[in-house]
C-alpha cells in the first residue's frame, strides 16, 4: 500500500481524425444559410457561442437545434452531412467543431 491515493485513468488514443472549425459572425444575419461540407462528419462541438442561434443538420427541413448564448454543446455518433445557420444579427463569433474519427 502506497502512502497516498493513487489515480489511475485510462485514456484510448483516437487515431485517424479530420476535422474542421467553422467561424460564424454572429453580427449578421444567417437565413437557413448552408455551410458546404466536403465530407461527412460523425461528431459537433459547439466550442463558443458569444450570441444565440440555431443549428439545422443534414436536411434544411429538419428541426432547429437552439444554441443559446454561451451553451456549449456535443453531438457525437451521428452523421452530418450538411449544416445550416439560422440566426438574427447579435454579436461576436461562433466556432463550431466537426470531426471525422475512425477508431
Amino acid at each position: 500500500m502506497l502512502g497516498f491515493n493513487e489515480e489511475i485513468m485510462l485514456v484510448q488514443e483516437r487515431k485517424n481524425i479530420e476535422y474542421r472549425i467553422l467561424e460564424l459572425d454572429l453580427s449578421r444575419t444567417y437565413n437557413y444559410e448552408e455551410f458546404p461540407l466536403n465530407r461527412i462528419y460523425n461528431e459537433l462541438s459547439i466550442i463558443d457561442s458569444p450570441s444565440a442561434f440555431n443549428i439545422i443538420l443534414n436536411k434544411k427541413g429538419n428541426d432547429k437545434i437552439p444554441i443559446l448564448k454561451n451553451q456549449l454543446i456535443n453531438i457525437t455518433d451521428f452523421k452530418i452531412s450538411k449544416i445550416w445557420i439560422d440566426n438574427t444579427a447579435d454579436t461576436g463569433t461562433a466556432y463550431v467543431w466537426l470531426a471525422s474519427v475512425e477508431e
